[in-house]
Parts: C-alpha cells; sequence; structure tokens
C-alpha cells in the first residue's frame, strides 16, 4: 500500500527528503541517508509498517544531527533505535489527542 507522505519533513532545523526511490542501491525497506538528507520508504510495507518505517528513520536522524553518535558510537545507534521505536510509535497511534496538543497548542 502507497502512503503519500510529504516530498520533505523538517527534522532538527535540516529538511530531508522522504521518496520511495532507493537511490543507494541497498536493496532495503528503508533507509536514511544522512549526507543526501534523503529518507527511504519502501512501499512493499504495509500502511503501519511505512509508519513505523519513518519513525525508525528520523530517530536515526535524530541520534546522528544531535551529536550522541559521538558520545556512544555507532555501534548502540541501531539498539537504541530500537528501543524506542515501538514505544514511541505506540504512542503516537494510540493517543491522537495528545498529539494534536503538540501540534495545535
Amino acid at each position: 500500500m502507497k502512503i503519500k507522505f510529504p516530498k520533505t519533513v523538517r527534522i532538527l532545523s535540516r529538511t530531508y527528503e522522504i521518496g520511495h526511490v532507493d537511490k543507494d542501491g541497498r536493496n532495503s525497506l528503508a533507509y536514511v541517508n544522512l549526507r543526501e538528507q534523503y529518507i527511504f520508504i519502501s512501499q512493499d510495507m504495509t500502511k503501519e509498517e511505512q509508519l513505523s518505517s519513518l519513525l525508525h528513520e528520523v530517530l536515526h536522524i535524530v541520534y546522528n544531527v544531535s551529536g550522541f553518535d559521538h558520545i556512544s558510537g555507532p555501534k548502540d545507534e541501531e539498539s537504541l533505535v530500537r528501543l524506542f521505536e515501538p514505544g514511541l510509535f505506540s504512542f503516537m497511534k494510540d493517543n491522537p489527542k495528545i498529539l494534536r496538543m503538540f501540534l495545535h497548542g
């Protein structure tokens, strides 16, 4: 199922393009290219998997752009992202009223 994501997202004052073209040829379902500021999300997943993958890649961006990669090292990155992604995804999905509060005050 194809999700029509916005073409770009802003994360920590940077603009990232979201696309469905595997520009890096990684043969992966999702990834972020930090240098090119490009987030790839495969359409070969369910809607929920695509949304979860987008959040997962956003967490990779936060990890790297915030400088945490220099503190804990790259070996911990995937473990930490996998730790936080399911809980944040569940929180966002299960609490739409709170998300609206974030968006609209």
